[in-house]
């Protein structure tokens, strides 16, 4: 039985990129261990965008980030005690780039909001999105 339909709230972040947020709602704050869910795009970048679209440093404390891109790659990022990250798309700015993907933002458990940040970029990690044939039956 279906309890609540969220439809996403979009945000233009420039140029026509859109980030979509579905929690928290005001009839759902939060889906545990999720405290954010956000769906990017789909978008394409053309080389050349402009400076306005990184995303300038910003704190996290407490939680983790999990972005996937529907392309395959996957970022970890865990904030813990406190990190500061940015969003710089100089590759996209250089080359062009498709972004379409989801992040969630999980909360950590209370014994855990103390841990040193860290971040696993995709090309330190070994956890890819794989898409499999959907099984056939009989």
């Amino acid at each position: 039985m279906i309890d609540l339909i969220v439809d996403k709230r979009s945000r233009d972040l420039g140029g026509g990129f859109e980030v979509g947020r579905v929690l928290p709602f005001a009839k759902r704050r939060m889906v545990e261990p999720f405290i954010f869910f956000d769906q990017m795009g789909p978008f394409d970048f053309a080389p050349g965008i402009p400076h306005e679209l990184d995303v300038r440093p910003h704190p996290h404390i407490g939680l983790s980030t999990v972005t996937c891109r529907y392309s395959g790659a996957v970022n970890w990022m865990t904030a813990g005690k406190g990190i500061t990250p940015s969003e710089r798309l100089e590759h996209a700015r250089m080359h062009g780039a498709h972004m379409h993907g989801i992040q969630a933002w999980v909360a950590l458990p209370n014994e855990d909001q103390e841990l040193d940040p860290g971040f696993c970029p995709p090309r330190q990690t070994a956890c890819r999105l794989e898409r499999k044939p959907a099984s056939v039956d009989g």
